[in-house]
């Protein structure tokens, strides 16, 4: 029987992404690296529902009944204006407390960073769609919306990426990310909690792929 979007089957327990040796540490690597530069979306979920978290694109949920067919729900979408926004009032707001915006050790180490994925689907399990100028009377949001959580663990095995989903309110998520591997990039954020674009792109490659890159190169 089809699942009510209310569903909260959400899983509050942390889910190892990849267990070996389905996925080698090598291949988990290049996986989060692929991630960091947006080309590879890493997904979570056990029960009806599954999610899916694209770095810098798109947080969503989704029920595939088989390959061809896939239910989508969208959580959010990332939109930097929007998250630039959101982070300079709580910088405003936490100016005597930075810790609120970024998370870090007292050496200064980055640990976690918090991203705003906005204007997902409309919130159906509140009857949005019926009421939208009382939501929007009152200040509510209509739509959607997850906070995506990636925090560096250096206390847990080396080559395992944990996630796992929240809904602390209805049709409000949080999606947390934790792993060893996510320590590196995460240094690299600027004050906002963003990775820019030019250092997503400097991630290095595995060898092989780099042997790849200089082959290409060498034949211009």
């Amino acid at each position: 029987m089809k699942k009510s979007l209310a569903s909260k089957e959400h899983s509050q327990e942390k889910q190892e992404f990849f267990k070996e040796p389905e996925s080698p540490p090598n291949e988990l690597e290049q996986i989060v690296k692929g991630f960091f530069r947006g080309t590879v979306c890493l997904h979570g979920g056990s029960g009806w529902w599954k999610y899916e978290v694209c770095y810098g694109k798109t947080v969503m949920q989704y029920h595939s009944e088989n390959e061809k067919q896939r239910k989508n729900i969208l959580l959010g979408v990332f939109d930097k204006a929007v998250h630039m926004v959101r982070m300079i009032l709580i910088i405003a707001w936490a100016a005597e407390h930075p810790e609120k915006v970024i998370e870090r050790k007292e050496d200064g180490r980055v640990m976690l960073v918090t991203h705003l994925y906005t204007q997902g689907d409309i919130c159906e399990e509140n009857g949005a769609h019926r009421f939208i100028k009382f939501y929007l009377s009152i200040g509510l949001s209509l739509f959607r919306s997850s906070e995506v959580l990636i925090r560096c663990r250096d206390d847990i095995d080396a080559h395992k990426v944990f996630i796992y989903m929240l809904e602390p309110s209805t049709c409000q998520y949080k999606v947390v990310l934790e792993s060893t591997l996510f320590c590196e990039p995460l240094q690299n954020v600027d004050s906002l909690g963003l990775l820019s674009e030019s250092v997503g792109a400097l991630i290095p490659l595995s060898d092989e792929k780099q042997n790849e890159k200089g082959n290409k190169d060498g034949l211009d």
